[in-house]
């Protein structure tokens, strides 16, 4: 786990630990939106990162 105690991903290539700042977060109705501040944040292996584009194809690739 992190620094707050919430999990990192084991093979995630990066990670962001934030703090949501309670009188940011909106109501949007169907949704809620929180604003939240980066407390740490870092890069865990090196690699390249798996962007939507790639994820699409990939799957293609599979097909």
């Amino acid at each position: 786990p992190g620094e707050n105690g919430c999990p990192i991903l084991p093979d995630a290539k990066a990670f962001w630990e934030c703090t949501v700042v309670p009188e940011l977060t909106i109501d949007l109705g169907t949704h809620t939106m929180f604003v939240a501040t980066v407390d740490r944040a870092g890069v865990r292996k090196d690699g390249d990162p798996l962007t939507y584009n790639e994820y699409r194809k990939t799957m293609r690739e599979r097909r």
